[in-house]
């Protein structure tokens, strides 16, 4: 195994894990956005809602990452909230259609939609 690997192989080879990992998460994102609107429950439905309209207001810069991060943090909370409250079964989609669209907003797309 050859020693002198220069830096900008490294940074290609990251580069294309990156591009690939961030388009599969973007998919995931609007997978499960799409999913959400159109669940049977209401609660679902209205945070699928939401996150696509926040979204759009941070790509079209009315509202900072900040912004949108804390709204997204907020009805994370919320989620959690109403999570306590509903049966096992709702429960858990509930926690694969709210929580894993909220946390790729939160980690993911806020960051990309700014930066990009």
């Amino acid at each position: 195994m050859p020693l002198d690997i220069k830096i900008k192989d490294v940074e290609e080879v990251l580069n294309q894990i990156k591009e690939a990992t961030l388009k599969e998460i973007i998919d995931e994102f609007k997978n499960l956005l799409k999913e959400g609107l159109q669940d049977n429950s209401q609660f679902v439905k209205d945070n699928a809602k939401r996150l696509a309209t926040w979204t759009v207001l941070l790509g079209t810069k009315q509202l900072t990452r900040g912004q949108y991060e804390r709204l997204l943090k907020d009805q994370k909370s919320l989620a959690e909230q109403h999570v306590n409250s509903v049966e096992i079964a709702v429960r858990a989609r509930i926690q694969k259609l709210a929580y894993r669209v909220l946390d790729i907003g939160i980690d993911i797309i806020g960051k990309a939609v700014v930066i990009g």
